[in-house]
Order: structure tokens, then C-alpha cells, then sequence
């Protein structure tokens, strides 16, 4: 069963690599250049669902 953003509150990175079926390399550099919000907590970095959610939103209006 694939997950859902609906079933999460944030991400870590290597899920959230996994959700964006990106590299950790691209997922950083997006951090980096601001078009991803991310947040850490002790010393594990988590990217929110609704962040995730609003990145793909963007990209997809931007394709149209």
C-alpha cells in the first residue's frame, strides 16, 4: 500500500526521498534553493505532508 500524505504529519528525509522518488542529492539541493521547507527535530531533519503536498501542487501547475 503506497502512502498517503493524508496518513502523516512530516517525513523524514529518506521517506520523503522515497515519496518524491528523488535523490537525497536533488531532495537536499531543493532544500538548499528554498522550494522545499524543512524543519529538524534533535538532529533528524523532516520535511512536513502539507510541504510535500504544496511542492507537488507547484510543479504541477506549473506543467500546464
Amino acid at each position: 500500500m503506497a502512502t498517503s500524505t493524508m496518513d502523516r504529519g512530516a517525513f523524514r528525509m529518506k521517506e520523503a526521498e522515497a515519496y518524491l522518488a528523488v535523490s537525497r542529492d536533488t531532495l537536499d539541493r531543493l532544500i538548499r534553493r528554498g522550494e522545499i521547507a524543512s524543519f529538524t527535530v534533535g538532529r533528524n531533519r523532516y520535511i512536513s505532508a502539507r510541504e510535500l503536498d504544496r511542492f507537488i501542487a507547484d510543479r504541477e501547475a506549473a506543467a500546464s
